[in-house]
């Protein structure tokens, strides 16, 4: 298997990449933007990129009739750390998985395969961007790419992770740009749908007792003193807003703040606790697993 930086090391215009260098029967000989040469099949090719099928069955005049083995090497405009591993692709060999672990060499190859009409190592990328290193990585970009390629279910499947961060930041708004606004504005929704229905819960006397007004002691009817519970609730949205996710509310780390303290401590009735913490965690945890999860793309 080449890398990358095995590929960085063939610097000599002329020199074969060692897994294509056999003739074994090849019949043309492509070279990568640094001039490094590659050994092929005409007739692999053909099989496997809608352009070099395209260009071979065009007729040959007279003048031009020198036979693809014959002819100087075919100019292919690309790296070599590309052009090899969509080789081996299609040759069924075995290449460096690292050219599949970043998004911007994964991007190189899918360019390579847009531009050259090769759909069998589209569809192996498209299979490798759902492993859990991308999804979970690098879910923007992912979302992207997903539906720019027109891989509606990917773009699905990114959605949720994309929800882990602020989609009101510039950096993720950076991130999001080369999108058209018709694609950003699910992602929007699904975002605003999950706040709403957070928001929605967390002010519901019938899922947490301290939103109820006037809320009133359950041990001796009196009314309680709930501010505790509303500023819980103020940091609560704002966490949301933040990572319409849930990550925030989700982590331990949620016990630490101090409006979560305040409130958990806040007493009544000689000292007995107004809200008890496992339980008002137990229930914040059951909303945010009702949150909607689906990306509408129909509109």
């Amino acid at each position: 298997m080449c890398t990358v930086p095995e590929c960085q090391r063939l610097q000599s215009a002329g020199d074969y990449h060692p897994l294509f260098k056999e003739e074994d029967d090849t019949d043309i000989v492509l070279r990568s933007s640094e001039g490094i040469l590659f050994r092929a099949h005409v007739t692999i090719l053909r099989q496997t990129s809608s352009f070099f099928r395209m260009m071979f069955a065009l007729p040959q005049s007279v003048a031009n009739s020198t036979p693809p083995s014959q002819s100087p090497p075919l100019l292919v405009d690309s790296e070599a750390s590309v052009l090899s591993t969509i080789l081996c692709m299609i040759y069924g060999r075995a290449f460096a998985m690292d050219a599949l672990d970043k998004p911007e060499e994964i991007d190189k190859l899918l360019a390579f395969c847009e531009k050259w009409g090769m759909q069998g190592p589209m569809m192996m990328v498209r299979c490798a961007v759902q492993r859990p290193s991308l999804l979970d990585g690098h879910p923007l970009w992912l979302y992207r790419t997903a539906l720019h390629y027109n891989w509606i279910e990917v773009a699905k499947a990114a959605a949720m992770n994309c929800l882990a961060s602020d989609l009101r930041q510039p950096e993720t708004l950076a991130a999001l740009a080369p999108l058209a606004i018709t694609d950003f504005r699910p992602l929007v929704a699904l975002s605003r749908r999950r706040i709403g229905s957070f928001n929605k819960s967390i002010n519901s006397p019938d899922v947490f007792g301290g939103s109820a007004e006037p809320d009133r002691c359950r041990k001796c009817g009196c009314v309680s003193n709930n501010l505790t519970w509303k500023v819980l609730r103020m940091r609560l949205a704002e966490a949301m807003e933040t990572c319409p996710r849930g990550d925030l509310i989700r982590s331990e780390d949620m016990m630490r703040w101090s409006e979560w303290v305040a409130c958990m401590s806040a007493s009544h009735c000689k000292g007995e606790m107004l809200y008890e913490g496992e339980q008002t965690r137990a229930i914040l945890l059951q909303v945010l697993d009702s949150l909607p999860t689906g990306l509408d793309l129909s509109n």
